[in-house]
């Protein structure tokens, strides 16, 4: 227990140190940031429950996960480098297998399991496929495509500069422009975004919505009397199996050996 004290006592001063920088700090980095905190701090509790079966312990636990799942929607809206949404889509597998583990400890919050397990894997086909559906469905010129790839590769190259100058062989003095150069950068694309919301809605929502069919939808409109879904999630110690017909919805937890 004095461990889990120490570990959730930096947890807490992390994310108190995070959020005195919130508006010092570049969004993507404060998100990505508070997701891997409040993660942390889920699983902490997850194993603390495991022990003292306190349903308070329990709550606490799923109260982070829930707010590290909305961090990482977050952070999907923030993140500027070309190839980093790929890693959050991989990253995010990990943080909705803790979610799904400490709501599946409650019946009643059993329901969720199946939205956490389906956001991830949003997350995952999106950014698998947003350029090719944007291409394909928004009719946006190529020109502001290659525009948009230009500026991320851009920033991308600049925090590279910036935040490993003695790998690149840069100067201080380099270094400090190279900065300026990175503020502009950004800003440039943040308002290349904007302009995009503004005049090309469909190409923004399919660059950047999460969408997906919660468990109540799946049995309204997807599933007739006699058909059953079967769903399943590998997480690190288990998979998990949803089973979903029009009336029943179940989970059933196949631990490795």
């Amino acid at each position: 227990n004095g461990q889990f004290e120490q570990a959730l006592e930096q947890y807490d001063k992390g994310l108190h140190i995070i959020e005195s920088k919130k508006g010092s700090i570049p969004a993507e980095t404060y998100y990505y940031l508070k997701r891997l905190l409040l993660e942390g701090k889920g699983a902490i509790y997850l194993k603390m429950y495991q022990s003292d079966h306190s349903a308070t312990t329990l709550n606490i636990s799923k109260k982070n996960y829930d707010e590290a799942i909305e961090a990482a929607k977050q952070q999907k809206f923030a993140t500027y480098p070309l190839g980093a949404d790929l890693v959050l889509g991989s990253s995010l597998k990990s943080l909705a297998g803790g979610a799904i583990m400490a709501h599946f400890q409650h019946e009643s919050d059993k329901y969720k399991c199946f939205d956490f397990t389906e956001l991830a894997k949003s997350f995952q086909l999106l950014e698998a496929l947003q350029n090719e559906k944007a291409l394909h469905l928004a009719g946006v010129p190529d020109e502001l495509l290659n525009e948009e790839k230009s500026l991320k590769t851009r920033i991308g190259f600049l925090e590279k500069l910036t935040t490993k100058p003695e790998e690149y062989g840069v100067s201080d003095s380099l270094v400090i422009v190279y900065k300026k150069e990175l503020l502009l950068a950004k800003e440039k694309f943040e308002k290349f975004i904007r302009n995009m919301e503004a005049s090309h809605e469909k190409y923004f929502e399919s660059k950047y919505s999460l969408p997906f069919i919660p468990i109540k939808g799946v049995q309204d409109s997807l599933l007739t009397t006699n058909q059953t879904l079967l769903e399943y999630f590998i997480g690190d110690s288990s998979i998990f199996v949803f089973v979903v017909n029009k009336d029943n919805y179940d989970i059933v937890e196949i631990q490795y050996n």
